[in-house]
């Protein structure tokens, strides 16, 4: 016979469910531009940051560098697109056609360019292909005269992000190890600045991990920078605290001291004096 589970059980389930659910929140994507050209034999390169789970459009591209060059340069001289001259956003406008928008942001200004997918933009990253028949593909978005798209791709990979604590104790005189991590594809390479402790040394092991390893000889705490960079997008900057502390002094063990030796010597001397009590000791 199965047994129901107890209600209190079944609550303390849901309530776990659901608070994982809610806090359960993958990393951003970056979006980098691949093979995109423009009919007149220009090209876009560059990278998008794009956050499915934060609200609304505008704010879910959180940075962005987007380049175009070549073609007709007379009517589309090269740009870069960034956060400093441009706002990007994501509009979904059916099947087929999800484009992410980069425009000028200085007055009077109308250029723009539209980069639509043929599918949705998530978390999930992977590879989609660009989308030349989408409303508005293209430079320059509603505005003219338009240049289109011949070809391309979106590819989507984790965005570079340190994973690892950002403080470390080592102890004075004493071997110690601490390794940095951080995701991205491909691996970001690892580097710091600022004055090590002296007998420590920093090693980047080519795998988007780092190792501080050696025998500090000056106690203190020193204030670093870790940087994690791959190359696409933005690189990760953690500020590091790196201490070094005195070894923990170790506590005596517990003597008797001389009153407690007199209080054993004591004891002793009343142990053996009950022996010699008559009727205290067994005769054979």
């Amino acid at each position: 016979m199965i047994r129901s589970v107890p209600a209190f059980v079944r609550a303390f389930v849901a309530f776990l469910l659901l608070f994982v659910g809610a806090n359960a929140s993958a990393v951003p994507v970056i979006w980098t531009l691949e093979g995109v050209t423009f009919v007149d034999g220009g090209t876009a390169s560059g990278w998008f940051v794009f956050d499915a789970d934060l609200p609304g459009d505008q704010q879910a591209i959180t940075d962005f560098s987007i380049s175009v060059d070549g073609g007709d340069t007379a009517t589309f001289p090269p740009i870069t697109y960034v956060s400093a001259n441009a706002y990007g956003n994501v509009v979904d406008q059916g099947a087929g056609d999800y484009g992410a928008i980069f425009s000028l942001s200085a007055p009077g200004e109308t250029r723009g360019i539209r980069i639509p997918a043929v599918s949705p933009l998530t978390n999930a990253g992977g590879t989609l292909a660009i989308n030349p028949a989408g409303a508005g593909a293209g430079e320059c978005y509603n505005c003219g005269p338009q240049r289109s798209f011949s070809g391309g791709n979106l590819v989507g990979s984790p965005v570079v992000t340190i994973t690892s604590a950002a403080t470390t104790t080592f102890v004075l005189s004493q071997p110690g190890s601490f390794t940095v991590t951080a995701t991205g594809a491909p691996p970001p390479a690892i580097s710091v600045a600022g004055a090590l402790p002296p007998g420590i040394s920093f090693v980047d092991n080519g795998d988007g991990s780092g190792t501080f390893s050696g025998v500090p000889t000056t106690p203190g705490s020193y204030a670093l920078t870790i940087t994690a960079s791959n190359g696409v997008g933005s690189p990760a900057v953690q500020a590091f605290t790196f201490v070094v502390g005195a070894p923990v002094a170790a506590t005596p063990a517990p003597t008797l001291g001389g009153f407690g030796l007199l209080c054993c010597a004591l004891l002793l001397v009343a142990a053996a004096a009950r022996r010699l009590v008559p009727g205290n000791s067994r005769q054979r």
